[in-house]
């Protein structure tokens, strides 16, 4: 029996020393033949096809750096929205984009008293901001207004008089191109703006299961997006900006998402937003907020 113990455990310590060995040869195996970010993103770019599955399907409304709802000159009296998306992998930088939307109003008088909001629609306006682009890449931002013929045509708005909802979703897609700004109408007869973002899982888990889901992932040998390699963030806001009796929201801001095609490679993605009233200072923004998400890890001492 004690000669025995001895001949067992050897002969299971082998056996976990060539599982290792077969194991460490699949990952090497895999991540030696698997395209590197940079190869991939340059074999597979990412045509209009793939993004617009990931948004509303509106009516659109034009398509450049800027954009605005009418023909006349810009209004001195306006609130700001302003959305920042930035992607990145290691050191580099992907994609470091800008939007402003200025949702343009006039006070009402006497709002309290008459029980409307102090703030009646008029306008937008939308610019588009490009600060960083590597160029393997191109970007593309889809404004979504809901319902703005409601606003603009003297018909009956929905349950927001100070201007329709708005939604913003921001690609950086793999292959070179420009930056893009574009704006839709989502009419209230469409059902839903509920569109699935990209990937449809997000890109990181939480915390106490980031350093498990990364491992897991290093070890899926998930094959490259036939699709293309893409990012995108999504957000909104409603200008439901009220000032009463000496106080005044910012605005309704909704929840921030971040979604990739593939987890295969290392990314850090974030989306930053800031709301100025229209009563408010001037650039003096008194609401933001941030959502940012982030996978990393190397293979041969390389970020994969």
């Amino acid at each position: 029996m004690r000669k025995g113990f001895p001949r067992t455990l050897f002969a299971v310590l082998v056996g976990l020393g060539l599982l290792s060995l077969a194991a460490a040869g699949t990952v090497w195996a895999h991540y030696r033949t698997t395209p590197t970010f940079r190869e991939w993103v340059r074999a597979k770019p990412v045509d209009e096809a793939l993004w617009r599955r990931h948004v509303p399907a509106g009516v659109e409304l034009g398509r450049g750096k800027s954009w605005r709802s009418d023909d006349g000159p810009a209004r001195e009296r306006f609130g700001q929205w302003r959305t920042r998306f930035t992607v990145e992998r290691g050191d580099e930088l992907l994609i470091d984009l800008e939007v402003e939307i200025r949702v343009e109003s006039r006070e009402i008088e006497d709002s309290l008293a008459r029980g409307v909001p102090s703030e009646a629609f008029e306008g937008l306006e939308a610019f588009l901001v490009e600060r960083v682009r590597d160029p393997d890449f191109h970007a593309v931002a889809v404004l979504t207004l809901h319902d703005l013929f409601a606003y603009t045509s003297g018909d009956d708005p929905p349950s927001m008089p100070q201007g329709p909802k708005i939604q913003i979703d921001v690609f950086a897609l793999a292959g070179p191109g420009e930056v893009e700004l574009i704006v839709q109408d989502l009419g209230r007869e469409s059902a839903t703006s509920s569109v699935e973002m990209l990937g449809g899982t997000p890109f990181a888990e939480p915390s106490l299961l980031g350093g498990v889901d990364v491992l897991m992932q290093f070890l899926s040998f998930e094959d490259p997006p036939e699709q293309g390699l893409a990012y995108q963030a999504r957000t909104s806001v409603h200008s439901t900006w009220n000032w009463q009796d000496g106080r005044g929201g910012p605005g309704g801001i909704g929840n921030s998402s971040l979604r990739a095609s593939s987890r295969l490679y290392s990314a850090s993605m974030k989306v930053s937003q800031a709301v100025r009233a229209p009563f408010e200072t001037p650039e003096h923004f008194s609401f933001s907020t941030s959502e940012s998400v982030s996978r990393s890890y190397a293979w041969n001492g390389v970020v994969w």
